[in-house]
């Protein structure tokens, strides 16, 4: 995700969590490999469309560091936390 590259992954329970199909990534079905080449020789001849899902991937990708998700347990401790602000 961070390098900003499209992904091509298979269609999956755990890559459904964080990759949605056209959105940041390909979602294939495992062992299809006409589609993953429709797929790859689709990304290859559309700039457009490789940049925006390189872009959308590396976009989630900052909301998947350290930093982001300490920055989401404090907010869930203050929304829950009565009293002054920590």
């Amino acid at each position: 995700l961070a390098s900003g590259r499209p992904i091509v992954a298979p269609r999956a329970v755990d890559t459904r969590e964080l990759l949605r199909h056209e959105e940041n990534a390909f979602l294939v079905e495992p062992g299809n490999i006409e589609s993953i080449a429709a797929d790859l020789q689709r990304l290859k001849n559309d700039d457009a469309l490789r940049e925006s899902i390189g872009a959308a991937a590396r976009e989630q990708s900052e909301e998947l560091t350290w930093g982001a998700r300490g920055r989401r347990i404090i907010d869930f401790i203050r929304a829950r936390t009565p009293g002054p602000s920590v």
